[in-house]
């Protein structure tokens, strides 16, 4: 197949090798070819060399669904706090041992007020770090608008903004 050249017919390289592995001949119908030394030549003698190596045992991916289905019809909700993220192994040696998932220490966290929230976003800004809460969160969007303004300033205008819109009816013809 050429690699540029989709709508081309398709090439026909070919080699003859040895059963020992040596190279006999090889050519190809590309413009390369009759030099006797292209990619699609050599692309095809790796190809061959790599099947033997696997003895093209096929990939997952080359067999058309050979991937298991899952083996849950639908993922239910969970809070972050009531999932177990522990290994397989360690859910194991806690069956064995006898532990139960109530066992698992848990924290409950408070939420924040809307007080600590400014306070927070406050001093974020204030080392300026920008972070996604603060561009809709007043008054900081207002503040962080007005930063990213001053330093648009700095570059030329895209080419949206030079668009006159009398021309934009106009095509070339």
């Amino acid at each position: 197949m050429h690699s540029q050249r989709m709508l081309e017919k398709a090439l026909t390289p070919w080699v003859i090798v040895r059963h020992s592995g040596e190279i006999e001949s090889a050519h190809c119908n590309c413009m390369a070819g009759l030099a006797e030394a292209c990619t699609h030549v050599a692309s095809m003698i790796f190809k061959v060399e790599h099947m033997v190596r696997t003895h093209h045992d096929p990939s997952v991916t080359e067999v058309p669904a050979c991937w298991m289905g899952s083996s849950k019809k639908a993922v239910e909700f969970e809070r972050m706090k009531d999932i177990d993220f522990a290994t397989p192994h360690a859910k194991l040696e806690k069956m064995l041992e006898g532990k139960s998932d109530s066992s698992r220490k848990t924290k409950d966290i408070p939420l924040l007020t809307n007080a600590e929230k400014q306070v927070f976003l406050q001093s974020l800004m204030e080392k300026n770090i920008d972070v996604a809460s603060s561009r809709v969160t007043s008054p900081f969007c207002n503040q962080l608008r007005d930063r990213d303004s001053e330093k648009l300033q700095k570059y030329p205008p895209n080419l949206g903004k030079l668009l006159n819109q009398v021309y934009r009816g106009f095509s070339p013809k």
